[in-house]
């Protein structure tokens, strides 16, 4: 069963947004797009210097632990290789987002 989702032209500030076109994609194939759309965004998040987006990245990558845990944990015991001096409080919070103990 395929699924048709037409994205509406949104405007902002008068002018549409040509990035919109219409989508069609089986509902599998389309959460497979948004998932790794947002392992991509949170792992560029990762390479970040600001700690906020860091740890930002490192709660939505815990929540997704569960689901993802094939493509999550890698990527977070690379984060914490790439980085051996990590803040105490930023690599216990890694290493809990890694095993997915995250709120």
């Amino acid at each position: 069963m395929r699924t048709c989702l037409t994205a509406r032209r949104a405007t902002r500030r008068g002018t549409s947004n040509p990035d919109l076109a219409d989508f069609e994609a089986s509902s599998e194939e389309l959460n497979a797009l948004v998932a790794r759309t947002v392992l991509e965004v949170l792992g560029y998040a990762l390479t970040l210097r600001n700690a906020a987006c860091v740890e930002s990245a490192l709660h939505g990558l815990g929540h997704l632990q569960g689901y993802r845990r094939g493509d999550v944990t890698p990527m977070i015991e690379d984060f914490i290789r790439r980085n051996p001096d990590l803040r105490p409080e930023l690599l216990k919070y890694a290493e809990h987002a890694a095993a997915g103990c995250i709120q």
